[in-house]
């Protein structure tokens, strides 16, 4: 139970800096939001 909070809280907290960073930048937040979804499933090479 105290996993899916936190990872609601963490996804809340991500989403709000995100409209943030949107805002500061001038660029539209759905665009933004699906920019920052592809950088994160980027694959990561070690």
């Amino acid at each position: 139970m105290e996993d899916g909070l936190l990872l609601i809280i963490s996804l809340l907290l991500a989403v709000s800096l995100l409209s943030i960073l949107a805002e500061k930048r001038n660029i539209a937040y759905p665009i933004f939001l699906v920019i920052s979804g592809l950088a994160l499933k980027a694959p990561r090479t070690a």
